[in-house]
């Protein structure tokens, strides 16, 4: 599965050593997010799939595949109900 993230113009993201603070301008809102959530938004931003992301969540913080794979998908599910993911391919 992969997913595009929203370019809009208002969404500003900022990584920091402990994760990923995200500011939507048009909603007047802030989302934080851990080392994990910036992660897998980074790998968004650059187009991979999010069973590779899933991978490198396994390898780099030493989680099992399917707690990563689970995690990783409800994340992306939180950043679409947020409305800061959209569109959904292959």
């Amino acid at each position: 599965m992969n997913y595009r993230l929203d370019a809009k113009s208002d969404l500003w993201a900022s990584e920091h050593p402990g994760g990923l603070a995200m500011l939507d301008f048009n909603a007047g809102r802030v989302f934080v997010c851990n080392e994990v959530g910036a992660l897998i938004w980074k790998g968004l931003s650059e187009g991979r799939r999010i069973d590779a992301i899933v991978g490198e969540i396994t390898e780099t913080f030493l989680v099992e595949p399917e707690k990563a794979k689970r995690d990783a998908q409800a994340f992306v599910a939180e950043l679409q109900r947020k409305k800061l993911l959209v569109g959904r391919t292959g």
